[in-house]
């Protein structure tokens, strides 16, 4: 066993759990801080003498005990978000570590450790371990808003720690580096891809947009630039990722394109089977790639010419 951290006054260690064994408030408090963390059990430990202070003023605060499905709930009824379905497929995932009854003041940085584990196991990029912390902080951080008469649904937000994208000890981790296509390539691999997904590829190549601009495109976007002459979509700031608008001026290539969708869904411009497309590296998208030898580019690529 590794050798443990020394613990400030009033923590011990018990296995591997850090464990509260102190006095607060006069009372003798024997119990598990929940956490191998040491910066974790210090909040815990700075709470409870907190909230034995707060007693001797006010008298015993409420305890609401909000759950991780509530803050869910809340969560989606009051915010804007990019891209619903797939902060729901993060969410349905997270659901293996972090229970739906769970109390959101029981989530800490260390809750997530099983699944850093199960990614690291699949050599996921830092990325894809960020994309699930980054939603559970936002929750948590906006968790730390509510309140019902005065008494809050989160005592403190917990500090999730992300992992590096550039020069991370794991190697598999760090962001790849941007692959640039030949026109060759180029050739090979649109002539291989289903059409739903040659039309977004060849969409992205001639105005490089990104995979959320693409994805979330709507035609209700479209607008005619009196100034240019021509039809143009204006993308809001909350699908764009400096959060400011942004105007796609269509070239000859971008404009046939939009064309040839136009009709198919009376909102989404580039759909599958009924429904505005999701994601491009899945398994449509990896096949036909590596079917023609490009297995080490991403959709992400086609922006670089």
């Amino acid at each position: 066993m590794p050798k443990q951290k020394k613990l400030p006054p009033g923590l011990i260690w018990r296995g591997e759990k850090i464990h509260i064994d102190t006095k607060i408030g006069g009372e003798t408090v024997r119990k598990s801080t929940r956490t191998s963390k040491v910066t974790e059990a210090v909040t815990v430990l700075d709470e409870m003498k907190y909230n034995a202070r707060h007693r001797n003023l006010t008298g015993e605060p409420q305890e609401l005990r909000k759950t991780w499905a509530e803050a869910i709930i809340r969560y989606f009824e009051e915010t804007s978000y990019k891209n619903l379905k797939e902060e729901k497929r993060k969410l349905n995932y997270l659901r293996r570590f972090i229970p739906l009854e769970m109390d959101i003041n029981d989530i800490h940085n260390s809750t997530l450790d099983p699944m850093k584990k199960e990614l690291n196991a699949k050599q996921r990029k830092a990325n894809t371990h960020n994309s699930y912390r980054k939603i559970v902080r936002q929750i948590l951080n906006l968790a730390a808003t509510w309140d019902e008469h005065g008494d809050p649904w989160l005592r403190r937000v917990p500090k999730f720690k992300m992992e590096s994208t550039l020069k991370n000890p794991k190697k598999w981790m760090n962001k790849k580096a941007g692959y640039t296509l030949s026109w060759d390539e180029q050739d090979r691999l649109l002539a291989n891809l289903p059409s739903h997904l040659k039309d977004a590829a060849l969409y992205s190549l001639n105005t490089g947009a990104r995979q959320g601009e693409i994805t979330n495109l709507r035609w209700s976007w479209e607008m005619f630039a009196e100034e240019l002459g021509i039809s143009v979509f204006q993308i809001p700031g909350e699908h764009h990722k400096n959060g400011k608008p942004k105007i796609v001026v269509l070239n000859s290539i971008a404009k046939e394109i939009i064309e040839r969708r136009r009709g198919e869904h009376p909102e989404f411009v580039f759909t599958y089977k009924g429904e505005n497309l999701q994601r491009f590296n899945a398994s449509s998208w990896r096949k036909n790639r590596d079917r023609v030898g490009l297995s080490q580019v991403t959709f992400h690529d086609l922006r670089h010419k």
